[in-house]
């Protein structure tokens, strides 16, 4: 999602944007030929893919692919003028001209090893790529209830949710009728049985292929779900937030900024059990977090 929120902007600003990739169940390619980008086919093999998609000129090559690394990107450079990548693992090595980890660190020297003298670092939360009803945002919302209790929770564990956090935690919400739950799942989520879950629970709503998250974040009162582009979304917008690391990507920056108290951020072996506790509390009126 956030190379497409990229690659609006860009074509905002009258570049000429087009998508590589092989398609899979669940990918975002399928979202960004809506939206009117083109998709260059790549094979299964990655060489030759490239090669083939890259025949014709092409001034930024923009990466955002956990299994590239140098090899690949140096492959590259002989097709294109430049290159920047999109990381937040800090586990390989770049050959890059720009690197943007857009996520919040404690440590000031990211990538410091990992990247030429040269590449430009552009690192932190001022470099987000927010989509364009959140980046105009000029100041958080005040909260919906002046007396800080939480009525409306909203759940949002990723576009795919592939270890399907989302039917485990609705026998935990059905032990809370006192909050308003909305619950929302993305297109390349695959479990119909979440339906039948919440059909006789009045209290909890479902959201399927949502496509501008800004009303549900704007109405909601608690965040509950993964980290990801969602923290910076309900942060610009001023929503506490009780975080459960679903990816490798997402364990660092969750306890990075619960450290500074901007979330709660749950183990991810006992999560459920710890958010029943939290819920306990939000009915007795403590508020988590706030931010």
């Amino acid at each position: 999602m956030r190379c497409l929120t990229l690659a609006r902007e860009l074509r905002r600003r009258n570049h000429v944007c087009e998508f590589i990739g092989e398609q899979s169940e669940g990918d975002l390619l399928p979202i960004a030929e809506e939206q009117g980008f083109s998709i260059l086919p790549a094979t299964s093999d990655e060489l030759e893919g490239l090669d083939n998609a890259l025949q014709k000129p092409c001034r930024t090559l923009i990466i955002d692919h956990y299994e590239w690394g140098i090899q690949l990107e140096e492959h590259c450079r002989r097709r294109v003028d430049s290159i920047m990548v999109i990381d937040d693992l800090e586990n390989r090595r770049h050959s890059c001209d720009i690197l943007l980890d857009q996520n919040f660190a404690l440590r000031s020297d990211r990538y410091r090893d990992l990247v030429s003298e040269n590449c430009i670092r552009l690192l932190g939360p001022r470099f987000v790529l927010l989509r364009e009803e959140f980046a105009s945002r000029e100041r958080p919302r005040r909260p919906r209830d002046p007396g800080g209790r939480c009525r409306n929770l909203l759940v949002f564990f990723g576009g795919s949710d592939a270890a399907d956090y989302a039917s485990r935690i609705v026998p935990l919400l059905a032990d809370f009728p006192e909050f308003n739950v909305s619950i929302v799942v993305g297109r390349g989520y695959n479990n119909s049985a979440l339906r039948s879950q919440i059909a006789a629970l009045e209290h909890i709503r479902l959201f399927e292929n949502v496509s501008h998250m800004q009303p549900l974040l704007e109405e909601a009162d608690l965040f509950i779900g993964a980290g990801g582009t969602i923290t910076w979304e309900r942060l610009s917008m001023g929503l506490p937030g009780i975080v459960v690391p679903v990816a490798e990507n997402q364990v660092t920056i969750a306890r990075d900024l619960a450290e500074i108290g901007l979330q709660v951020t749950l183990d991810g072996r006992n999560w459920l059990e710890e958010l029943r506790q939290h819920l306990e509390a939000l009915k007795r009126g403590n508020v988590p977090v706030i931010v």
